[in-house]
């Protein structure tokens, strides 16, 4: 798999992970990320108590979903 983008609500740590994976866009939301061109799935890797919400937000984009 391709890193495309990051998001995290917490912008440091969004800077910080897409530096890890080589400079990919940091999206500003996870609307901007589920809009991507890149992406074409997404990992969740929020606390459980977020994942219905933003699976739900990704899959209403045709995306794939991992948690």
């Amino acid at each position: 798999f391709h890193v495309a983008a990051v998001w995290d609500p917490d912008t440091p740590a969004a800077e910080r992970a897409a530096l890890a994976y080589g400079g990919v866009v940091v999206a500003g939301s996870l609307q901007g990320l589920t809009a991507h061109p890149g992406v074409d799935a997404v990992y969740i890797a929020s606390p459980p108590a977020f994942h219905l919400h933003e699976s739900r937000k990704s899959r209403a984009m045709k995306l794939r979903v991992a948690v």
